[in-house]
């Protein structure tokens, strides 16, 4: 007689490769969540209120990475905020940052978001965040470069720039080498991202930005996953 074999489980798939499942932008104190979020999902908060003395607001369960701020009476601040989705039930729920101030030469209150939601081919465990580099002026501000060469994929890495008033702020280019896989912006706050999968050779990412008045800011950072 033979004996009934015991199937074998099937194998565990391991994280492979990343993809940008949507995104966000908002000029208020608050940004939505977008809809179809998955458990394990990653989520990434850019705020970047304009104002000296607008305080730093991080939503509930996120983490905050950095923070940065120009001196000066007109301070612009932008930081990054953390998430790795834990509910599917995340999506379209709001989330609650800095409010920003208002611009008393036009009444316009400066505040804006750029929130991006990563997702694998298996759903992230782990989200380790790799502290970057950062700069800021209210001159021309210096070439920061991350050193994202000595990371090991699957990660992504992403450059932030920020300045006061403007319809658009963008990448020096140049000076912002490699060029990003791919960019998000909203008025003067931009986001470059490249995603590099498992398998991958990670480059050291230089970013620049364009002198655009005070308050000229950069912040570049990476993050490794597993599934």
């Amino acid at each position: 007689m033979i004996g009934q074999f015991m199937p074998l489980p099937p194998p565990y798939d391991i994280l492979r490769e990343v993809k940008l499942a949507a995104s966000a932008t908002s000029t208020a104190a608050t940004i939505l969540m977008p809809a179809g979020v998955r458990a394990g999902d990653l989520a990434l908060l850019f705020d970047a209120p304009a104002g000296g003395n607008s305080p730093r607001v991080v939503p509930g369960g996120f983490t905050s990475l950095y923070a940065i701020a120009t001196s000066g009476n007109w301070g612009r601040h932008h930081g990054v905020a953390m998430r790795v989705i834990a509910s599917a039930a995340e999506g379209g729920t709001t989330l609650t940052g800095s409010a920003g101030t208002v611009d008393s030469g036009t009444g316009v209150v400066n505040s804006r978001k750029i929130l991006l939601v990563f997702r694998g081919n298996v759903p992230f465990r782990t989200a380790i965040y790799v502290p970057g580099v950062s700069t800021g002026s209210n001159n021309n501000p210096s070439t920061v470069t991350l050193n994202s060469g000595a990371g090991t994929p699957p990660l992504i890495l992403w450059g932030c720039i920020s300045t006061t008033a403007h319809a658009s702020t963008p990448f020096e280019a140049g000076y912002t080498t490699p060029a990003f896989g791919a960019e998000v912006a909203i008025e003067a706050l931009r986001v470059g991202y490249t995603i590099v999968n498992r398998g991958g050779t990670p480059l050291n990412q230089a970013v620049d930005m364009l002198d655009l008045g005070s308050s000229n800011m950069i912040t570049a950072a990476y993050v490794t996953l597993e599934g």
